[in-house]
């Protein structure tokens, strides 16, 4: 009988094992990297307990490109040895390479966990953390990495990176510090450190670490460019020409550099060539971010202005305007402009609009007063009727003060609020629809609430303004439609998303529909955060209230179009699309009414990108400047096959069509005002018939003549007033 010595047997193997082991490192150092492959495999096989035979293996696959198998053979280290931390850190890298970060974030935690002394994991971490957004998580690991290795100053840059993101300057302004304390070439360090003294508002720091940064690398443009804008806002405007100028000469492709450079000429009074250069950054202006060329509109207003070329600044200012609406110190250079031009009426509603964007001021208010003040000899002689209520306005006068003008407005009409609601999947969402539901019921602005409830949920806030309407399917703006024109006669008609509230603010949607009762309203919200509440930081992309006047005339086959659901990706693009289409002049006095979403849960039902049920075109909608002058649109197609499309044009055949129409009735027009008795009109309450003006008015001034021309002087002491 043959008797086997396992013992031998088995130490053997190890020692064949570790033979192959050591071969396998050889003939990595020489770079025979397939024949290392071949021996780590064998020691492997021979000894398959031995996690560094693995771990050496690991390395050779990922010198040769072989990632996933790399991965393989990291894991069966770590299956061998729980605690070997080398391998979670080698592990981590090539998942960093692979872009499996949220399992790197993992695996680098628990290398750090076995063995807290590897700082460089530490910082690793920490770069991955702030990728991901979790950014006390990424402070955290940035200190473990300085408190293991404090001379490192990269863990400082980054650090001082995160901290920025959670704006805690006086911090970051810290770590910045040292970390050019730490290695005194490291310009980019300057330069951060230089953005970060911008927010603190310490200036001079902020000149002196943009001169550091640019002394290391006067090659950098965004160093010079930082250093002469700050220059620029100093005073400084000489030396701040300068540095521009070099930061054009290295990057001319970038719109900011042409507009900072544009605006200090402008303080130098060198028109000519400031133009030339706001003309460029026009030019070189990313059809992605048009901010620029908005800025640059506004700068060569301000050119104009300071030449007393009043005509010309106006136009350019509502350049500016049209691109970007939130501009409060182009809306007031414009009222200033439009007072020079004697346009009062004008340059209240832009004075109001900067009062709205930047803030109440004394500069403001006296300059509202003023132009106010202008419009007060029409006002004056205003008087009560029975048809006419009359409400108090307060305005400035010249000193500052406030007095009382009596405004004559029409009855106001009520406004009728449409939501969906539902039974929300989730107890913390439900909430914010609860919040929403009541707040709306304590606005006094609002009539009524008409739910419209297709799950049978019952509402949980009770209230006598409160109807509910139930139906079988998910609500479509035709529903809304169908529901205004049942319920809405001669009022105001609101739908609104779920989790939207209003304030008093609403009450001005009336001036809309009071001056264009076929006109639409597509609102975008306000973002309830906390204690804040911010506009959507793109409102033209996404509106949440859409509103029309409860007489707003429907064709068939316009209420066709209209069954598209609420909820779903893109409807809100959609119906204003669609309403644009139909000739609805479109409204978003989003800087004049504010609507709360409120979402903090963050909880959401929908694949946002995912969803193909809305498809071709769609409108942006641009917030209105005054709140009763139609939004500008731009329509965007949405198709699932785009290559095929040689481009898209807007078709303005009808258009045409109208225009000659329009100038047959004008001919036709002037034949039968030649005819006209030459006697003067007796009328009351009325302006005089759009025959009689000349449109636009050239002045205030002229309208008055005009007023007093066709208007007898006893009906004009009492009826008339001009705005």
């Amino acid at each position: 009988m043959l008797k086997i010595d396992t013992q031998n047997k088995t130490t053997q193997e190890y020692k064949s094992a570790q033979t192959n082991y050591k071969l396998g490192q050889s003939l990595a150092k020489l770079g025979k990297f397939a024949e290392a492959i071949e021996a780590y495999n064998n020691a492997i096989e021979l000894n398959p307990n031995y996690s560094i035979s693995y771990f050496k293996l690991a390395e050779v696959l990922v010198k040769v490109g072989q990632l996933s198998q790399a991965i393989n053979a990291y894991r069966k280290a770590i299956a061998v040895d729980p605690n070997f931390a080398d391998a979670y850190q080698y592990l981590g890298d090539i998942l960093v390479d692979t872009d499996k970060k949220e399992e790197a974030i993992k695996v680098y935690t628990k290398a750090v966990e076995i063995k807290p002394e590897l700082w460089d994991v530490h910082h690793k971490l920490g770069n991955l953390l702030q990728e991901e957004e979790e950014l006390e998580a990424a402070v955290a690991a940035y200190n473990k990495s300085i408190e293991v290795k404090p001379d490192f100053s990269w863990s400082y840059n980054n650090l001082g990176d995160v901290l920025v993101n959670l704006e805690q300057w006086e911090k970051a302004a810290k770590v910045y510090r040292q970390a050019t304390k730490l290695n005194p070439d490291f310009a980019w360090g300057y330069y951060k450190l230089g953005d970060v003294l911008v927010n603190l508002e310490q200036w001079k720091e902020a000149i002196a670490a943009y001169r550091q940064a640019v002394a290391i690398n006067s090659q950098a443009p965004w160093y010079l460019y930082k250093l002469g804008s700050l220059l620029h806002q100093q005073g400084e405007f000489e030396e701040a020409v300068g540095y521009l100028r070099e930061a054009v000469k290295l990057k001319t492709d970038a719109p900011e550099f042409y507009l900072g450079l544009g605006a200090v000429l402008i303080k130098l009074k060198q028109w000519s060539e400031a133009q030339e250069y706001l003309q460029q950054a026009i030019a070189t202006t990313d059809s992605f971010d048009i901010s620029h060329s908005a800025a640059a509109y506004y700068y060569l207003g301000v050119a104009q202005s300071e030449q007393q070329q009043w005509s010309e600044a106006v136009e350019l200012y509502r350049q500016s305007l049209e691109i970007s609406p939130d501009g409060g110190d182009c809306c007031l250079a414009l009222a200033e402009a439009l007072g020079k031009l004697e346009q009062w009426s004008e340059a209240v509603e832009y004075y109001r609009q900067a009062m709205l964007l930047s803030g109440k001021s004394d500069r403001v208010l006296f300059r509202l007063g003023e132009a106010l003040g202008q419009l007060q000899k029409w006002a004056k002689n205003v008087k009560s009727s029975p048809e006419l209520d009359v409400k108090q306005e307060k305005i400035a006068d010249f000193s500052g003060k406030f007095f009382s003008l009596q405004k004559a407005v029409t009855k106001e009409p009520k406004i009728i609020l449409f939501t969906p609601y539902y039974k929300a999947k989730h107890p913390e969402r439900q909430e914010e629809l609860i919040y929403c539901l009541n707040k709306n019921t304590q606005c006094d602005e609002i009539a009524k609430i008409i739910l419209v409830i297709d799950d049978e949920h019952i509402p949980e806030v009770e209230s006598p303004k409160i109807e509910i309407v139930k139906i079988s399917a998910r609500p479509t703006y035709l529903d809304w439609v169908e529901l205004t024109e049942q319920k809405c006669q001669n009022q105001i008609s609101i739908l609104a998303n779920t989790d939207i509230y209003f304030d008093e603010s609403i009450a001005r949607i009336r001036e809309i529909f009071a001056s264009d009762p076929q006109g639409f309203v597509a609102l975008s919200r306000y973002e309830k955060e906390a204690g804040n509440q911010t506009l959507h930081k793109t409102p033209h992309w996404s509106q949440d209230v859409w509103a029309v006047s409860g007489d707003f005339k429907f064709t068939k086959s316009f209420k066709n179009s209209l069954r598209v659901s609420l909820g779903v990706p893109r409807c809100d693009n959609k119906i204003a699309y669609l309403f644009a289409i139909h000739g609805a002049p479109v409204y978003n006095p989003c800087h004049h009414i504010k609507t709360v979403h409120v979402q903090e849960s963050q909880l959401r039902y929908y694949d946002k990108y995912g969803d193909t049920s809305i498809l071709g075109g769609t409108a942006w909608v641009y917030p209105s400047i005054v709140i009763n002058e139609p939004s500008k649109i731009q329509i965007d197609l949405w198709t699932l096959n785009p290559s095929n499309l040689a481009g898209l044009q807007i078709n303005k055949t009808w258009d045409s069509l109208n225009k000659k129409s329009e100038k047959e009735e004008s001919k036709k027009s002037e034949t039968s005002d030649g005819e006209k008795s030459k006697e003067k009109k007796i009328i009351h309450n009325v302006l005089g018939f759009d025959s009689d003006w000349q449109y636009p008015a050239i002045t205030e001034k002229y309208a008055y003549q005009m007023a007093n021309q066709f208007l007898t002087k006893d009906n004009f002491e009492q009826n008339v007033v001009y705005f």
